[in-house]
């Protein structure tokens, strides 16, 4: 049975008016021209991207280390009456998870520049959340070596400054509060030295706070007592 040219084009029109009704339109073979159309609805570029809120639980998850309450004290066999040789802060965990190693560090500024010299620090183990612990962070040892060295050091001192975590090893849900400081002066460290913060300040100028010599004169005047002998300690900046 032959099948005629038109019988064969009306064939074809109507297997393909069937296949479009039967068929989504993303299936249909491009036909027209360049121009999409792209539709309203659930599938447009900007719902493309869906937040899942799976950002904010990760950081709700991290805790939050907090650093406050700078107290500046002094420590049984000291050398020095009213020396105070101790610095302790309160470190508190506000976030919603624990830390594990925490450091504490404690470093000084002088009045004539804007570095920081590191002191000393403290680890604390285990900070669990919503736990704080008062941490201590010696200054200097009340030994009669370590009070002469400090006697000199501390001169022209400003501030103490107490970070938690300073080299941000520790991921936190708040970076902006591990810090803390406090004015000092150097009659806070030694009150009773204050008078010669200026006479000291030249002397370290000019040799040095680790000079053997200046620590030696220092040390002996020291170790003879307690009470401090004003035309000795003049002496030694004359």
């Amino acid at each position: 049975m032959r099948i005629s040219k038109t019988s064969l084009f009306v064939l074809v029109c109507t297997l393909t008016l069937a296949i479009a009704l039967l068929l989504p339109p993303k299936y249909l073979p491009f036909l027209g021209s360049d121009e999409r159309e792209i539709s309203s609805g659930e599938n447009t570029p900007d719902d493309s991207i869906v937040s899942t809120g799976n950002e904010n639980a990760e950081v709700n998850n991290l805790p939050d280390l907090t650093v406050h309450d700078i107290q500046i004290y002094c420590e049984k066999g000291r050398i020095i009456k009213n020396m105070n040789n101790k610095v302790s802060v309160i470190v508190s965990n506000d976030g919603n998870t624990c830390a594990r190693n925490v450091k504490v560090a404690l470093y000084i500024k002088y009045r004539d520049g804007d570095n920081l010299v590191y002191i000393s620090n403290e680890v604390i183990a285990y900070l669990g959340r919503g736990e704080e612990k008062r941490v201590e962070i010696t200054l200097f040892s009340p030994k009669l070596k370590d009070t002469a060295v400090a006697l000199l050091k501390f001169a022209g001192i400003e501030q103490i400054v107490v970070k938690v975590d300073p080299y941000n090893k520790i991921e936190e849900s708040n970076e902006e509060n591990n810090v803390v400081y406090e004015y000092v002066s150097y009659g806070d460290i030694f009150p009773r030295f204050s008078k010669f913060e200026g006479r000291i300040i030249n002397l370290v100028e000019e040799k040095g706070y680790d000079n053997s010599f200046v620590k030696q004169a220092i040390m002996k005047f020291l170790e003879n007592s307690d009470e401090i002998n004003i035309t000795s300690i003049e002496s030694l900046f004359s």
